[in-house]
């Protein structure tokens, strides 16, 4: 049997090079005929490339290198440990291998700031909409991969940790030297370099020792970073040292063991999933090892915990009672001996290879989304089923296929006036990005914007005003002299509008997507549709808004709140168009003929649960509300009116609390768009306790 495995990083010592390296042991061990394509060619070394059965290959990441690469060696199947690198791989078909796609980690868009996180951002589309969907088997390093791949045939192998000796090197002396006898040492390690601070988890490091300075003064404490500086790493390296946290570099592996050996407790800050070889390592040479709960860390240490005073609270038990202590490294140790080998991740993979050799001769290897001609009749069959639906009930719209289920994009046969109505008070800056992003984004033309002033003192404000209205002939802006009541306003707005279809929004949201005005008014458009509600995201790229679930926290809550913004969602529901009982109306389309005939909103909800009464109101009526993922807005949520923070607001909320449970209170409790077996405590669709 042939394999060829593409590696663009195969450096000794990184996480990715480690696994590849295992896997060749393992292959080679079970008698394939290995091929190694790698840029990385310098840094390949440890193997005999006399060995009949490895050859190692130095090419480019470009298309015509790596078909070359497999037209020469005519490989049985195809391994890519870096697949953004290599993404035309998955695309070739001319040659007859199976692909396995070996999802090593990447650092998810939402932990990142800037244009970087832009970059991860249309990395991560790619890689899990476009890449690996044309793969025959998706293999990652953790469940949390495998959840936010959205790919149900997913499977995970565990990385190993026996590559490390469990015996001192005699360098007890130079670990001494870096910190002295007595004092605890709590070790992390990770590469540092430029931007990865936030991902690193670098800053709660910081934060973390200057919480358990100020708990125990009298603490003698020495944080130890160890790991290899990237390229703009020293001006992190600075900063950590001028918070009294010693950085080694370019450390050698013994030393490493060494100084893990004789740490008194191993820390993973990092956010990163990917980020779970050292505290696997660290465990198996028995050092006690606590982590953050993100990413992969709940999987490989048994001791994790959600926030920083969480971690603090168990140092300061590790650090007062070392029976404790070595219970905790006793149980870590047992953790990673009994599950983290790697004669287990390679005989995984070697039954994952089997099996898709054996359905392959059998006909029945089918890629995860399906090119192959069985699942390709088998998506033209389901998409003529959808289509011949529309046509009975007299809607008339395009069946495409869209994160590994099927849009509908419904015929706009319309172009009608909308009036983008946006209540303001003060904020400048957040209504001059809101308007900016509709101007500047937004493909659909035939709009009005109608702001509604409310009592506003800054003479800049007004200007814009007056320069908006200037510049845009499509720009109104209406005075409203009240006590601020979004109900009251945005029915007042109303009436000062010319639009036939509505939308409500809010001064702190900022278009993300294009076509957000055609995707909701798609769905508008259609006559049993009451109110269309977009996905909200907050600036940290999670999501703010999936829907509105009833009953959740006890009136209503959000969807999905927290999580990723490219995650499928329970079920895949944030991947989905659907109906749901609520959106929320910071972001809603409704037709102005619906909104009179239940009267507007409700003036008695003056600030919170408006929305939701509306929608419900619109429910009793006979009509639907849709929710869309494919309208994305930011929202950078109470920039405007603030939190519930003072005594009248507190009251009002409670007020408004009390009105709709007292209204609305049995339908509250059976939200038919949510399963009575799921949390209400939560917003993450979990099991009711």
């Amino acid at each position: 049997m042939k394999a060829v495995l593409f590696s663009y990083v195969f450096q000794l010592g990184w996480g990715v090079g480690l696994i590849a390296r295992k896997h060749i042991e393992g292959l080679l061990n079970n008698h394939y005929h290995v091929c190694v394509a790698t840029p990385d060619m310098p840094d390949v070394r440890g193997y005999d490339c006399q060995n009949t059965d490895l050859e190692i290959i130095k090419i480019g990441k470009d298309y015509s290198d790596v078909k070359d690469v497999m037209i020469n060696f005519k490989p049985d199947f195809t391994i890519v440990y870096t697949p953004p690198y290599f993404e035309h791989i998955a695309n070739i078909t001319s040659i007859d291998t199976i692909k396995i796609a070996y999802d090593t980690g990447e650092p998810f868009p939402f932990l990142w700031d800037g244009i970087e996180r832009k970059i991860r951002e249309e990395v991560d589309i790619k890689k899990y909409s476009a890449w690996f969907p044309e793969y025959h088997a998706h293999v990652c390093i953790s469940e949390f991969i495998k959840k936010y791949s959205g790919f149900k045939s997913s499977v995970v192998h565990y990385p190993g940790a026996d590559h490390i000796e469990l015996k001192e090197s005699g360098r007890k002396d130079q670990v001494n030297e870096i910190a002295k006898p007595g004092s605890f040492v709590i070790t992390s390690l990770s590469r540092i370099g430029e931007g990865e601070a936030r991902y690193k988890g670098f800053d709660i490091l910081i934060e973390l020792k200057k919480r358990l300075k100020h708990a125990m003064p009298d603490g003698k404490f020495t944080f130890l970073l160890v790991g290899g500086l990237a390229l703009g790493g020293d001006m992190v390296k600075k900063e950590l040292e001028n918070n009294e946290i010693s950085v080694l570099n370019n450390v050698d592996e013994d030393l490493k063991r060494d100084i893990l050996i004789n740490s008194d407790l191993f820390f993973s800050p990092s956010l990163w999933e990917g980020f779970n070889l050292p505290l696997v390592e660290a465990q198996y040479l028995g050092v006690p090892t606590i982590a953050l709960s993100t990413g992969a860390h709940p999987e490989v240490c048994p001791f994790h915990y959600a926030t920083v005073d969480e971690v603090k609270s168990q140092i300061i038990a590790l650090y007062e009672d070392s029976v404790y202590r070595k219970w905790c490294a006793q149980i870590c140790k047992n953790y990673v001996h009994n599950s983290f080998k790697w004669e287990n991740n390679v005989a995984q993979l070697i039954a994952l290879l089997k099996d898709l050799l054996n359905r392959r001769q059998r006909g029945q290897l089918f890629t995860l989304c399906g090119n192959y001609d069985s699942e390709l009749k088998t998506t033209q069959r389901n998409k003529l089923f959808i289509h011949q639906h529309l046509e009975r009930i007299g809607l008339k719209g395009e069946v495409i296929e869209s994160m590994n289920s099927f849009k509908i994009n419904y015929k706009v046969h319309s172009h009608p006036l909308i009036s983008i109505i946006i209540p303001n008070r003060e904020h400048l800056d957040e209504l001059q990005r809101c308007v900016s992003s509709i101007v500047q984004k937004s493909t659909y033309e035939n709009y009005e914007i109608v702001i509604i002033e409310n009592r506003s003192q800054d003479q800049k404000l007004f200007d814009y005003y007056v320069e908006l209205k200037k510049c845009r002939q499509n720009v109104c802006v209406v005075e409203w002299d009240r006590p601020f009541n979004y109900s009251s306003a945005n029915n007042y707005a109303v009436e000062n509008s010319k639009g036939d279809y509505l939308i409500f929004l809010n001064n702190d949201t900022e278009v993300i997507t294009d076509r957000w005005i055609e995707e909701m008014l798609m769905l508008c458009l259609r006559g049993d549709v009451g109110a269309v509600g977009a996905k909200l995201i907050y600036p940290n790229e999670t999501i703010q808004h999936g829907g509105v679930i009833l009953g959740l926290g006890g009136v209503a809550g959000h969807s999905h709140r927290g999580f990723p913004r490219h995650s499928p969602g329970y079920m895949k529901r944030l991947s989905i168009v659907q109906n749901l009982s609520a959106v929320t109306a910071a972001c809603l389309m409704t037709k102005r003929r619906v909104f009179n005939e239940v009267g507007g909103f409700n003036e008695r909800l003056a600030i919170a649960f408006n929305d939701v009464d509306f929608c419900l109101r619109l429910r009793g009526a006979g009509y639907l509300i849709v929710w869309t993922p494919f309208a994305e807005l930011y929202h950078h949520e109470f920039t405007s009116r603030g939190q519930e923070d003072t005594d009248e607001r507190r009251a009002r909320f409670s007020r408004e609390i009390k009105y709709m449970k007292d209204k609305w209170g049995m339908v509250l409790d059976n939200d038919p768009y949510y399963n009575p077996n799921l949390t209400r405590e939560r917003e993450d669709f979990s099991i009711r306790i």
